[in-house]
């Protein structure tokens, strides 16, 4: 008798941040709270408290200037840690800036910290 049970799928929808051509520089930093989920490929600064929120190129002085890029998926109301890629190569297909595709001059801030958008 065959048998032939499923019993569940799963759907990985998580991207590969990191393009691995050049040896990537991941750090830990604490994250604010209360900000709900972010995705992989955010670009994020430091706040004034030193810990990471979405990077705005439209706000004030810490949080308009990029430290890195979002590597996974974290939920800040469950999560206190955050991997940040602060030197290397991202997919540029997978970098955002508040939900939409990066643009050219965050690509030109990120590059002067030695990440490379590509």
């Amino acid at each position: 008798m065959a048998f032939n049970a499923n019993l569940g799928t799963q759907s990985f929808k998580e991207v590969t941040v990191i393009d691995y051509t050049h040896p990537p520089v991941v750090l830990d930093f604490a994250v604010a709270t209360g900000q709900g989920e972010l995705s992989p490929g955010t670009v994020v600064a430091l706040n004034e408290a030193g810990a990471v929120v979405p990077y705005d190129p439209e706000g004030t002085s810490p949080v308009n200037e990029p430290v890195g890029i979002l590597i996974t998926r974290i939920d800040t109301e469950n999560e206190d840690v955050a991997p940040v890629l602060v030197h290397g190569c991202a997919v540029r297909k997978h970098v955002t800036v508040k939900g939409n595709p990066v643009d050219d001059q965050t690509v030109r801030k990120l590059r002067e910290k030695q990440i490379y958008v590509r």
